[in-house]
């Protein structure tokens, strides 16, 4: 079953234009296309604004630019979500990168009318590109009753990273 969802991508940056650029060549990559990307910058950064204006002619999505003139990734995405058009929204940090079929297989959960929202696993780097260490952490991805969100998403094992969860478990 094909699913025509439509897809924004949401990328705050700060003062990292080199990673923006090798994020968003990323996305160029993907093998389902967003229908757009939302690049945020922040406050007085104007380096990674010209970055996403130079990088608009060169990839193949609608790429939006947005200013939000307070430093934050929470303002930053308001901002971003204030906007997006996508009846799907996917967050990614500027300095990450998305595997070619992040958005292919994000979208394709939604096919269950039960599902409400997908995340997936991401693995944390030191500033010298090392990786933090694996995690064996049980409970992943729940939420209380009252809110609380129980994610232990990142630094999975291996094993884990193809482990089919049911998000939408909810603890009493």
């Amino acid at each position: 079953m094909e699913l025509n969802f439509s897809s924004s991508v949401l990328i705050a940056s700060f003062k990292r234009p080199q990673k923006l650029a090798q994020c968003l060549y990323g996305l160029e990559k993907q093998s389902k296309k967003p229908d757009e990307v939302i690049v945020i910058w922040q406050a007085d950064d104007a380096d990674t604004q010209h970055l996403a204006e130079e990088i608009k002619s060169k990839i193949s999505f609608p790429l939006k630019i947005v200013h939000c003139p307070e430093q934050g990734i929470v303002p930053a995405e308001n901002a971003g979500l204030k906007i997006a058009s996508g009846e799907i929204i996917f967050l990614i940090d500027d300095d990450a990168q998305a595997p070619p079929d992040w958005i292919e297989k994000h979208v394709k959960h939604y096919a269950d009318p039960s599902v409400g929202a997908v995340g997936g696993p991401a693995n944390n780097f030191y500033p010298d590109g090392t990786p933090f260490p694996r995690r064996r952490v049980n409970p992943v991805g729940k939420l209380t009753w009252y809110g609380k969100s129980i994610g232990n998403m990142y630094d999975q094992i291996e094993e884990w990273r193809h482990k089919s969860i049911k998000c939408a478990e909810v603890l009493v």
